[in-house]
């Protein structure tokens, strides 16, 4: 017996060696690729040892995976199918290999191993029982040759009957060594044919094999095909027909006429758990062997997913072997808690393009399954790209700092820093450094990143190392925020602004740094191009709203105020700023409107800055006032008073004088449309004043004294003109006069003791 065979014979029958088994895997592996191999390898025979079926196979198929071309591999995995009775199985991996590594000796002689003269299927017709040239019997039509025919026929090397659709059933029984004897026999004349001797008569299987195996013997596989189901719908119920003839068929070289049979007897319900999983296994060695052969249509009832899970095990390897991640996701969606390692991984790694959270899901399966591993891996890149850092990092502490690579180690080094955990990120870059990788831009940004704000003057060193090696958006802007000063902010900032011109964030960036180094017009101008390249971010509107405002462009301020308003109405910041700018463009109505929604707004008034003076109340009082003066544009007053006593009001017409009653009606309108305040206000007002003796009674004849009617108008708080006339009937006089005013001086009751004064009598 071969090497191989020996081997396997005595680790099966000596499990007590399993936990030492030492696996020959040549020198066709990497050493990366044979510590990725080798764990599969050492678990599937310990489980194989137990009885463990499902997950010895599983680990020898993922062996398999990592190194499809390794021989021994193979023979390890055929070696396990044999072992649990799936002897087709194994062949066909030991078949499949050996097209690969032909020169193999030990997969030549596994395959005589497995497949015994003695246990071999019938499968292939043996020619014709004939006389050969060397034979004693040189007349067919002796008695010693019938008789030779009679006992070949007895043992099952009898003549077999061509197929149907030859002409003469009597002459295809004759094989071309006895045409060749014909030929050199000394009579020339044609031999007629012997009686028909008493054999047992071949049923209809026998004539569809025979048929069968002379269209594979001529290479026409169609007719091999229709013979084939010809011969499976005589015998439905024999065990182990179909995988004879799909068998037969593929290794005359009939593969795709193979896969044709084998995908119409899809599912093969009929079939025994392990003839069906032979015959599964058949069909998919077949449809990766032939790639694109078969259309997604004749492929279509692959993709219902099967009853069991272990089924539906079989179809996403199928599948994800055909690359072909839609039936993937398809076939493990019932995500059913019996699906193993490599079941979940296939799940993740055809969902992560287009569903994440699936992907997550799946990952964080596998990583539950086998700690450690590719799986833990992939489940924190999944973990870090949704923020789950904390969950990430626990992954990667999973796999450990000395089985990670370069890359997966800055990717490590990375969640650690957005899980706060700066510690385990210092540790981490300790173990960079030491392993002597080339220290790039990314480990400088990193170890900057590290530092956070305890070591400013470090993490600055660091990012500016960074930026050397390689200029980065980021590192400029972690530049910014560490440098106190502003100058050296708007540095870093118009650097950033090289690199990433159309940023709108960064141009926001740079206009605040504008603005705290003093230079108003530039951060109007970034704030501009922010605008620009984001529209839709109210951030930037508000920001250009109010630089617009303090550079005196009122009506542009109100257009960015107002879009960012009505994107925010709740916002009564906002809504207060654009009263403001309303009664600044003399927009009375559109400020009353504002005005109204902070008076109709509970909380508008609640919070009130901690360096402002003035109470909620006065500022509602305010807006309440201001909201009432907008509309209007007549004001009338009338006030007065009587009594027994002298007055001593300092605002009657001659102040301390001795009279007993007053009363006065003031009219003020206000001039231009609209009738604003806005410092620019032109106003005219009527004022009459009527005064009563002390003794007088209200409505006695001669009572009204005296009286005074005056005219003044006003423009703006500084510049007042004035007429008024004053008639006494005690004193039979009147008088009239006219003053002006400039400057903050005003006229109280037009009659201030000022020099512009003129009373002449009339």
């Amino acid at each position: 017996m071969k090497i191989i065979t020996a081997v396997l014979a005595v680790l099966i029958a000596i499990p007590s060696f399993a936990s030492a088994q030492q696996f020959d895997l040549g020198n066709d592996l990497s050493g990366y690729r044979r510590f990725l191999v080798y764990p599969h390898l050492q678990q599937g025979w310990e489980s194989m040892q137990r009885g463990e079926r499902d997950r010895a196979l599983a680990e020898f198929e993922q062996a398999r995976r990592l190194a499809p071309e390794n021989a021994a591999v193979a023979l390890h995995l055929a070696a396990a199918y044999r072992k649990f009775g799936e002897a087709g199985r194994a062949e066909s991996i030991l078949r499949a290999q050996l097209k690969q590594t032909p020169d193999d000796a030990r997969l030549s002689s596994a395959l005589a191993d497995l497949r015994p003269a003695s246990r071999r299927p019938a499968v292939t017709p043996q020619p014709p029982a004939v006389v050969t040239p060397a034979s004693s019997c040189t007349d067919v039509t002796s008695t010693s040759c019938r008789d030779a025919a009679t006992v070949g026929a007895q043992h099952g090397s009898g003549p077999v009957r061509a197929p149907a659709e030859t002409k003469d059933a009597t002459s295809a029984t004759r094989a071309p060594a006895a045409a060749s004897r014909r030929e050199h026999a000394p009579h020339p004349e044609r031999v007629q044919p012997p009686a028909p001797i008493a054999v047992t008569q071949p049923d209809g299987a026998t004539d569809l094999r025979a048929a069968l195996t002379d269209a594979l013997q001529t290479h026409r596989f169609d007719a091999a095909e229709r013979q084939a189901d010809l011969l499976l719908a005589h015998d439905p119920g024999r065990a182990g027909l179909f995988d004879e003839v799909t068998y037969t068929l593929v290794e005359a070289g009939a593969a795709e006429q193979a896969t044709r049979l084998l995908l119409r007897a899809y599912p093969f319900a009929a079939e025994t758990p392990a003839g069906r999983d032979t015959l599964l296994q058949r069909l998919s060695v077949l449809l990766e062997q032939q790639p694109g052969v078969f259309s997604d249509e004749q492929l279509l009832p692959l993709r219902d997913p099967l009853n069991t899970p272990a089924l539906r095990s079989w179809q996403a390897a199928l599948w994800a072997n055909l690359q072909n991640c839609d039936a993937v996701r398809t076939t493990l969606a019932d995500l059913s808690p019996e699906y193993g390692y490599d079941d979940w991984m296939r799940l993740g790694d055809c969902s992560q393009p287009d569903a994440p959270t699936v992907a997550q899901g799946a990952y964080a399966r596998a990583h539950a399954r086998q700690p450690g591993g590719r799986g833990s891996r992939a489940f924190a890149y999944a973990a870090h790209a949704s923020g789950d850092y904390s969950t990430a990092l626990d992954a990667w502490r999973s796999v450990g700092a000395e089985r990670l690579s370069g890359d997966e180690l800055i990717a490590a080094i990375t969640t650690a820093l957005a899980a706060d955990q700066n510690q385990q990120a210092a540790t981490w870059l300790t173990e960079y450094r030491k392993r002597g990788d080339a220290l790039n831009h990314r480990y400088w940004s990193l170890l900057g990143q590290s530092y956070g704000e305890t070591d400013a003057a470090a993490a600055t060193a660091a990012f500016e190392r960074a930026v050397e090696l390689r200029p980065n958006l980021d590192d400029y802007l972690r530049l910014a925020r560490l440098d106190r000063s502003p100058d050296r902010q708007v540095h870093w900032l118009e650097r950033a602004v090289d690199l990433d011109g159309a940023n709108a964030s960064v141009q926001l960036q740079l206009a605040y740094a504008y603005k705290r180094a003093g230079r108003a017009p530039s951060a109007l101008k970034a704030l501009e191009r922010a605008a620009a390249m984001a529209p839709d971010n109210m951030v930037v509107q508000v920001e250009l709203g109010y630089a617009y405002w303090h550079a005196g462009h009122a009506a542009l301020a109100q257009r960015a105020l107002e879009r960012a308003w009505r994107d925010d109405p709740a916002n009564l910041v906002l809504a207060r700023q654009l009263v403001y700018v309303a009664q600044r463009l003399n927009q009375n109505d559109t400020a009353r409107w504002y005005t109204e929604q902070l008076l109709d707004a509970p909380s508008a008034f609640t919070d009130t800055p901690a360096d402002d003076s003035v109470t909620p109340a006065e500022r509602r009082f305010g807006f309440q006032r201001l909201h009432e003066d907008l509309g209007r544009r007549v004001t009338i007053n009338l006030d007065g008073f009587s009594g027994t006593h002298v007055g001593t009001a300092t605002t009657g017409p001659q102040a301390g004088s001795g009279y007993r009653s007053y009363s006065q009606l003031e009219a003020d309108v206000r001039l231009g449309n609209p009738p604003i305040r806005d410092g620019s206000t032109l106003v005219a007002r009527c004022h009459p004043r009527m005064r009563w003796p002390a003794l007088a009674c209200v409505g006695s004849r001669g009572a009204v004294r005296s009286s005074i009617w005056q005219l003044r108008i006003r423009w703006a708080s500084t510049i007042t003109a004035a007429a008024t006339c004053s008639c006494d009937r005690a004193r039979h006089s009147s008088t009239a006069g006219a003053m002006a005013t400039t400057g903050t001086r005003r006229m109280e009751d037009g009659f201030p003791g000022i020099s512009t004064w003129t009373r002449p009598n009339i």
